[in-house]
């Protein structure tokens, strides 16, 4: 079912707060979830990760991988998606890691309090939520002593990961934010269903990179097993889902050593064939989503 009409149909869900109404999300900035947008946008590959120019090859490459990943992940694109868990969650606070654009930021709206991460802002999108930007490193933004108050006690209920693309970085964003998050907190992980070596690698080698973030989610299947983890296989490079956060787990702190060296030597080839299965995908369905969430 497309999201606009999921939520035109969509019963209350007990537990869960009511979505906003359904005439906010169709009024919404629409053009940012479309594929030319996502299209245009995976060009400008963020700043920490360096920048390829994109000749012929690269330019081949690029298409081959958009038409793959059409027919691999039909349905909403992550796009989409990011502007349906803001409606759907109505998060007092979001955080968002890796902004760039700012294309993904500006779906949060008032009252939500967004706050956005990124050592290079290139801000290119009216902002309708009260914002606070913060030209930084995940690392010197979690560093800041006084993040309570950046977040004015409301927590982290709504994140997004969209950084470095390494897994061990990925982890360590997660770690921070768990820390101030309640259980119903949702941890949204992008890139994590790559289709190729070639862009899963960890070593960037092309245009159009997931890196290997798709391992910090089979790490967090593996070692975190009160964690909700499923990943929606959506346009162009999947999106993953986290809830049931726990703020007093210490466990990745406490091994994230031994975890980066169990995954480290991951190759993605041992687990292309069942990536689906290791990454607990599940079907690009709003349907679907709402019932892991109200579970």
């Amino acid at each position: 079912m497309p999201l606009t009409r999921f939520f035109l149909r969509r019963p209350p869900v007990p537990g869960l707060p009511p979505p906003a109404l359904p005439w906010r999300w169709l009024q919404g900035p629409q053009p940012l979830a479309r594929a030319p947008l996502q299209d245009r946008r995976l060009f400008a590959a963020p700043a920490c990760a360096g920048r390829f120019e994109p000749d012929g090859a690269e330019q081949s490459l690029l298409r081959q991988h958009f038409a793959q990943a059409r027919a691999r992940f039909p349905g909403p694109g992550y796009l989409e998606w990011l502007q349906f868990f803001q409606q759907f969650a109505a998060p007092a606070s979001y955080l968002e890691i890796g902004v760039e654009t700012g294309a993904s930021f500006a779906f949060a709206q008032a009252p939500t309090l967004a706050v956005g991460v990124d050592p290079q802002l290139d801000i290119q999108y009216a902002l309708r939520a009260r914002s606070k930007l913060f030209q930084l490193t995940s690392g010197a933004f979690f560093a800041q002593p006084d993040l309570d108050a950046v977040f004015e006690g409301r927590g982290i209920e709504l994140a997004f990961i969209d950084g470095l693309h390494t897994f061990d970085q990925a982890l360590i964003d997660f770690r921070h934010i768990e820390q101030h998050a309640q259980r119903h907190t949702i941890v949204l992980f992008h890139d994590t269903f790559p289709l190729a070596p070639l862009t899963a690698s960890r070593q960037r080698e092309s245009i159009f990179w997931c890196g290997d973030t798709w391992k910090a989610i089979v790490l967090l299947q593996r070692h975190r097993p009160d964690l909700q983890v499923f990943t929606l296989p959506t346009y162009p490079s999947g999106l993953t889902v986290v809830t049931r956060l726990d703020p007093h787990s210490r466990l990745l702190g406490a091994r994230f050593d031994a975890l980066c060296e169990e995954a480290m030597h991951w190759r993605f080839e041992d687990f292309q064939g069942e990536l689906g299965r290791h990454l607990n995908e599940i079907p690009n369905e709003a349907e679907q989503v709402v019932r892991r969430l109200s579970g």
